[in-house]
């Protein structure tokens, strides 16, 4: 049988230049981030696991973000402090019984004072001062993301960290607006809602830009913090389905946690609904 004859066509020199001109444009950064949301794996009700990669920066490997979801209604989040005696402990005499993942917390001074606001069970351990724009509020199922100028001053939450800059605003706005150029391991707090918190890590140095942009776009979350990342980012996912370590290079003064929903002990963490907004 003969081959089919291919016959050239002539096209238009201004659609061959409009060819030309898509063929050479180099790819966009941003095509990663633009691309359909990759599902969450569940680990069992209530909670989900997800790791995204992102493309590289100019040099170097693409960055995998670790996340864990978690409903609020069935697991619950809290921050922990280090005992005042100590300041600063490793990440892992953090953990307890129950629970199944923790992250480094805010930000701390050279002597290991924390730099802005720790609130754990009821207590402040310090209070807001300078160490990020930004606080997580926790309300036992609800949570929120506001700016640090926004906290309440009557009728304080039980949980509360200080951290930022916020990364993703409320409602779902950018928080940061273009590259800085300074890449640095990351973790942080996210929120998909009130009621659904997102913990995760950067498996290594990313620009706070393309990781809010991935997060807002990609991920779909509401708001977002920076936690204090570098030598401080730490992350540890325990569940017999899933397993991520991420190791601090240093001690650090306090942790965001997500753990097992204790109805007696956790009555004790939370106030009462009439006190919560």
């Amino acid at each position: 049988m003969q081959a089919p004859s291919h016959r050239r066509l002539r096209l238009p020199v201004t659609v061959l230049a409009f060819m030309t001109a898509v063929s050479v444009a180099p790819p966009a950064m941003t095509s990663e981030r633009a691309a359909p949301d990759r599902p969450w794996e569940e680990l069992e009700p209530g909670l989900h696991y997800r790791q995204d990669r992102l493309p590289p920066a100019a040099e170097g490997l693409p960055i995998t973000l670790y996340m864990i979801r978690a409903d609020l209604g069935r697991f619950a989040a809290a921050v922990r402090a280090a005992p005042p005696s100590r300041l600063r402990v490793p990440l892992k005499s953090l953990e307890q019984d129950g629970d199944i993942a923790i992250i480094n917390g805010g930000y701390f001074e050279a002597d290991g004072r924390p730099s802005g606001l720790v609130r754990s069970a009821g207590q402040t351990h310090a209070k807001i001062w300078g160490g990020g724009s930004g606080a997580l509020l926790l309300w036992g199922p609800k949570a929120s993301i506001i700016f640090k100028r926004d906290y309440p001053k009557e009728n304080e939450p039980p949980h509360a960290l200080q951290a930022g800059p916020v990364m993703v605003e409320p409602d779902g706005l950018p928080g940061i607006r273009s590259r800085s150029g300074k890449r640095e391991r990351r973790t942080f707090v996210a929120l998909l809602n009130e009621k659904t918190a997102v913990l995760g890590a950067s498996s290594g140095p990313i620009d706070l830009y393309d990781l809010a942009e991935h997060l807002r776009t990609a991920v779909g979350v509401r708001s977002a913090l920076n936690l204090d990342g570098g030598p401080s980012a730490g992350f540890y996912l325990r569940h017999p389905v899933k397993s991520v370590v991420i190791e601090p290079d240093s001690a650090i003064p306090n942790a965001i946690v997500i753990t097992r929903q204790d109805s007696a002990a956790q009555s004790q963490l939370y106030e009462p609904e009439s006190l919560r907004p």
